[in-house]
C-alpha cells in the first residue's frame, strides 16, 4: 500500500512509526515512502542514513537488494515478495567492509 513510515526515535514530539535508540539516532531521522511502486528513503534532520554504504542527503529510491544503514547500528536489506534467487545475499561483514571503504 502507498504511503509513508516515519523511523526516529520514541521520545520526538512527533508520532514514529518505528523506534530506533542509539548512536546517530535522531528524534526525526527519515521517512520511507512508497508511492506509485517505488519506495524511496529520505533522511530527515542530517540524521545518518546509508545506501549501499553511500551516506545520502536527499531522497534515495530504493532498489531490490540495496543495503540501508540507519545511524551507526541498524543494517537492512530492502526486499519486495517474490523470488529472488538470482540475488546474492552479502554477509554482515561485507556491508560493514562496504560501509568503511566509502567513508
Amino acid at each position: 500500500a502507498e504511503g509513508e513510515t516515519k523511523c526516529g526515535r520514541k521520545d520526538s514530539a512527533e508520532h514514529q512509526d518505528i523506534h530506533f535508540a542509539g548512536l546517530g539516532i535522531k528524534k526525526e531521522h527519515c521517512i520511507f515512502e512508497n508511492k506509485e511502486g517505488q519506495v524511496s528513503v529520505v533522511p530527515l534532520n542530517n540524521g545518518k542514513t546509508f545506501v549501499n554504504g553511500e551516506r545520502i542527503s536527499q531522497k534515495t529510491i530504493l532498489s531490490l537488494g540495496d543495503r540501508v544503514i540507519i545511524g551507526s547500528n541498524f543494517f537492512f536489506r530492502y526486499m519486495t515478495p517474490g523470488d529472488h534467487k538470482e540475488l546474492q545475499f552479502k554477509k554482515f561483514q561485507d556491508a560493514m567492509d562496504e560501509l568503511m571503504s566509502k567513508q
